[in-house]
């Protein structure tokens, strides 16, 4: 059997989500390539075709009509030509490299289907000519990340939130538990914190991005923002990539501002945490109590924010999911906690101990100050037991390309040179082969 990888000849390694698509080479720290899951549509209307855009300039560029749309949903791919296209801008754009001379290593979520997993293979093997490939559960990868065989997986993606036990490098895959609480829903509802009026804001804080606006006056703390929007753009703006360049807005005002309160949630213990300055794109400047920064996260936790959330409707910024992809119904979602415990619930006492002594945070909302610190809290007062123990990174890295870390580790091993599913075999024994190699 033919060995990949080495010095020589590096194996690439991809990781597919919802919020975006990693890629580099396996033993690097960190992805080459990390751009978002998003493509633009733009309709030629001399040959009736659309034309896709990918990547950081080709989404977040303004484009006349240019409709945006998300091949993934859960992390499983649903629109195949769109991924072609992302997959033909990281490989040739961004790594600039020949597929030809690399095996590929892709990561999927644990509840990905059987054909989804082939047609990824196929179209590696058939269109980019790859020597061999294989596919990890992304659970796993993020276990090997944090240098654990046997842990408890909490992954806080852009979509949905899962909790995976891996005991001995294998996913325990009827004991998975998932909900559709991740970054979306998070950003949704920090967009109804700022478009709520306050007391301290009559009104509500205008969301537009910097494509949109062509002059703004500076102004002082609090004051009414005066700034011209280009007109001609907003004309001719999308409404999908409207909501997609607020949402971004909103992304940015919850890296600076964010958080969640390490205890329970109440105004007077968040305002305590201070305040942070944010200035958005029209200009408009405010400081943001504890009590209005830190609420947005207490989804992740709290029965009543949930409820709010629920009641609250359809977001005015949703992003545009595929129309077929499974998604779990709010309406059954329950706090992370909870979530964390019922899994615990399902394992056997032998592996219980070793699971809750390595409990490893990966995913976007994971990197939320005070998330961790939340969570154990609120995990030791649900189950009144005091032995959790997570896994601290080294860096945010760390949590943030977790499966993909992991990855990489992997495929760089010189004993898993030998697992690859080449070509040949791919020809000679089909599909399966894939099935019986990538357990």
């Amino acid at each position: 059997m033919a060995a990949y990888g080495g010095d020589e000849v590096n194996a690439i390694v991809l990781d597919m989500g919802t919020y975006s698509t990693r890629v580099g080479y396996a033993g690097e720290d960190v992805p080459k390539v990390d751009m978002p899951a998003t493509y633009g549509s733009v309709l030629d209307q001399d040959t009736g075709n659309f034309k896709h855009y990918v990547g950081d300039e080709g989404v977040n560029v303004y484009r006349p009509k240019m409709r945006l749309s998300n091949p993934m949903r859960e992390g499983m791919i649903y629109e195949w030509n769109a991924v072609e296209d992302v997959l033909d801008y990281a490989f040739n754009t961004r790594l600039r490299c020949d597929t030809s001379d690399h095996p590929v290593l892709f990561t999927e979520p644990p509840w990905n289907n059987k054909h989804n997993r082939e047609k990824l293979a196929q179209i590696l093997f058939e269109k980019y000519n790859v020597p061999a490939t294989f596919v990890v559960n992304n659970a796993v990868c993020a276990s090997f990340a944090a240098g654990k065989g046997t842990a408890l997986v909490i992954d806080v993606g852009q979509d949905i939130s899962s909790v995976t036990p891996v005991v001995d490098g294998y996913a325990l895959t009827k004991s998975i538990q998932r909900q559709p609480i991740g970054m979306s829903l998070l950003t949704n509802t920090a967009y109804m914190t700022l478009t709520t009026p306050t007391p301290e804001r009559p009104d509500a804080i205008e969301l537009h991005s910097h494509q949109l606006i062509a002059s703004k006056k500076p102004m002082g703390y609090n004051a009414k923002p005066v700034y011209t929007l280009r007109q001609d753009r907003l004309a001719n703006a999308d409404q999908s990539w409207r909501n997609q360049m607020a949402r971004r807005v909103v992304e940015d005002w919850l890296e600076v501002c964010g958080g969640a309160l390490e205890t329970t949630f109440t105004p007077e213990e968040a305002d305590k945490k201070g305040t942070k300055f944010y200035e958005f794109p029209t200009g408009y400047q405010a400081i943001f109590k504890g009590s209005e920064r830190l609420q947005p996260a207490e989804i992740f936790f709290n029965t009543s924010a949930l409820n709010r959330i629920r009641a609250y409707g359809p977001p005015p910024i949703a992003e545009n999911y595929p129309s077929q992809g499974r998604m779990i119904p709010l309406q059954e979602a329950v706090p992370l906690q909870h979530l964390v415990a019922h899994s615990l619930e399902l394992q056997d006492i032998d592996v219980r101990s070793s699971l809750m002594q390595n409990l490893v945070l990966t995913g976007g909302g994971s990197l939320l100050p005070g998330f961790q610190e939340r969570l154990l809290f609120e995990l030791q007062n649900l189950t009144r037991n005091k032995n959790y123990k997570f896994h601290i990174p080294t860096t945010p890295y760390e949590r943030r390309f977790g499966p993909w870390i992991g990855g990489s580790i992997l495929a760089s091993l010189g004993a898993f040179h030998q697992l690859w599913v080449s070509r040949e075999e791919w020809s000679e024994f089909g599909p399966d082969i894939l099935a019986q190699r990538c357990k």
